[in-house]
């Protein structure tokens, strides 16, 4: 299945374009739990093969580790809906200088998003945000970090004051929510923060992916004073005709 699918070609407008397919490949016995679990294996064993670099068969075997992590990725859901409800989530950041001189306009820095869980121990980033993009929990997430940045700014109006730009990152979930961009202007209204103290970051392949979505809300908030950037900026084929259109 997957030689046939490779050797198919797609044509369009006079250029040929070759495709693949990610295959999670699960044996089915008698030591089977049931089909949910067979469904939950299959996922995961898809997942690693797009990981290990798509277009390839990945074997699920019971005590793989990194499928078995994945097996266990469809209830970080749960544990990031707790941990938001629970107030286990915390804002870091990290300055953004030059080199040659420092920002003369105030202070630039990006944030950044950390979990802790039951124990208060911090948990790695990877671990919940890559289960939060799969499973849809990054909206919810990204509403917090802007609620929480913009109440933190409003009741320190000394580091207002003295703040440039403030990065935020943004999901490609987010940028296809419709009620996204009537989010934000109602939370900077709420909150009394100008607009143009506000960097929102996306990814270059998100950007891509989701153009038109991606055009209209950075337009939007773009209008109203808020900078855009492109994260992740060469780590896909997009074209250059369209980010230079682009607000950012």
């Amino acid at each position: 299945i997957r030689e046939q699918v490779e050797r198919f070609r797609v044509q369009w407008e006079n250029q040929q374009f070759g495709v693949g397919v990610s295959i999670g490949l699960v044996a089915i016995s008698e030591d089977t739990e049931s089909l949910s679990s067979i469904l939950r294996a299959a996922d995961g064993a898809c997942y690693m093969a797009k990981k290990e670099g798509r277009n390839r068969i990945y074997e699920y075997r019971e005590n793989k580790a990194p499928v078995q992590n994945m097996r266990g990725a469809t209830q970080w859901g749960m544990y990031i809906d707790r941990a938001i409800d629970e107030h286990r989530f915390e804002l870091y950041y990290q300055s953004i200088d030059i080199l040659n001189g420092g920002m003369k306009n105030g202070r630039f820095f990006e944030l950044l998003l950390r979990m802790k869980d039951n124990e208060g121990r911090l948990v790695q980033p990877t671990a919940f945000l890559t289960a939060a993009q799969r499973l849809n929990r990054s909206i919810r997430l990204d509403r917090w970090v802007i609620s929480q940045t913009l109440h933190w700014l409003r009741h320190h109006p000394r580091q207002l004051k003295g703040l440039h730009l403030c990065s935020i990152n943004l999901s490609s979930h987010s940028i296809v929510d419709n009620n996204f961009q009537t989010f934000v202007i109602e939370q900077l209204k709420n909150h009394g923060i100008p607009a143009d103290k506000i960097c929102f970051e996306i990814s270059e392949n998100a950007a891509s992916a989701n153009l038109p979505n991606a055009e209209r809300l950075i337009t939007a908030l773009h209008d109203i004073g808020c900078s855009f950037a492109l994260d992740d900026f060469g780590n896909c084929f997009s074209s250059f005709d369209f980010l230079r259109n682009l607000p950012i």
